[in-house]
């Protein structure tokens, strides 16, 4: 199916069944269309009509995970909430209908090889009627001066057939019921240390939510999630065997000298792949009194240097 804006606010559409307006309202549509149209250009290296991209449609897709965040809280609402998602793959080409099926008859053709030379990655859309864009994973844009210090390589089955896309980071958006802020950038940093790789008890967000409460003894329900505490954010960075680190960025309330200084350490850390940063900023009882933390969740190997 030709990659174009409207197919892709069908497919949405088809998942979430809401109005299109209400799509529409939510920027990440428009950004990801317009992200991936630049992407196959730059891949190709020329500007492309909308009928030269493809996007394949897995339907009935079942996502590690929100069928996980989907079976701690959204079972057990009011609202009959799906459980299956679709996950759209997106080609730098144009592939026909006939052709791919002719590649699922016979996954050893030279063809499908060559059009994955083209594979810019997935995106998973959840049956959620506002928080839709599940797990995320396309490639960085290809600029000289852009490195992904924390870059991964997702191997996934594409109807049986091997597909990868590599040097990125998974994405997905925040639920503001089971995966808040703070749950996901947890989420991120875990995949931006690779710790996903083989792992079938890699936590999803509800998980890490859940673990979090738990190692802190939270007295309040979990779900749905009001967000995690630093403590909490440092006990599940230890649950991983990472070793947390805490800075406080905040100089005097000087928001000139706490970003010079955020960006020094974050690039410090970083430029050597010791570990990935977490951000968190907390405002006191008097909004002038603002605190900018670092958390960095850094691998305990010797091999890879410390700072």
């Amino acid at each position: 199916m030709t990659a174009s804006l409207n197919n892709l606010l069908n497919e949405i559409q088809s998942v979430v069944k809401r109005p299109r307006y209400e799509i529409l309202v939510k920027p990440h549509v428009n950004y990801l269309y317009h992200y991936i149209k630049s992407l196959a250009e730059e891949h190709k290296g020329r500007e492309l009509l909308e009928d030269e991209m493809t996007v394949v449609v897995e339907r009935y897709y079942v996502d590690s995970d929100y069928i996980d965040d989907y079976s701690h809280f959204h079972v057990r609402s009011f609202f009959e909430y799906g459980r299956l998602c679709v996950r759209l793959h997106f080609f730098a080409n144009d592939i026909q209908e006939r052709q791919f099926l002719s590649w699922l008859a016979d996954p050893a053709n030279p063809g499908f090889s060559a059009a994955l030379k083209d594979y810019l990655g997935f995106v998973v859309i959840r049956p959620l009627p506002k928080t839709f864009v599940g797990r995320t994973c396309l490639l960085p844009p290809k600029r000289a001066s852009l490195e992904v210090p924390f870059g991964q390589t997702y191997t996934l089955s594409l109807f049986g057939m091997t597909a990868k896309t590599g040097d990125t980071i998974a994405f997905q958006e925040q639920d503001n019921v089971v995966s808040i802020c703070a749950t996901n950038a947890l989420w991120f940093t875990f995949h931006a240390q690779g710790l996903n790789a083989g792992n079938p008890l890699f936590p999803s967000p509800a998980m890490i939510t859940k673990k979090a409460s738990e190692l802190t003894e939270v007295a309040e329900r979990i779900f749905p999630a009001v967000g995690l505490t630093p403590n909490m954010l440092a006990a599940t960075i230890k649950s991983q065997n990472l070793e947390p680190q805490i800075s406080n960025l905040n100089i005097n309330n000087d928001t000139r000298l706490t970003a010079d200084l955020l960006k020094r350490e974050s690039y410090a850390y970083m430029r050597d792949g010791v570990a990935a940063p977490i951000l968190s900023i907390s405002l006191g009882a008097d909004i002038d009194k603002l605190e900018v933390f670092i958390f960095l969740s850094i691998q305990p190997e010797p091999s890879r240097g410390w700072l």
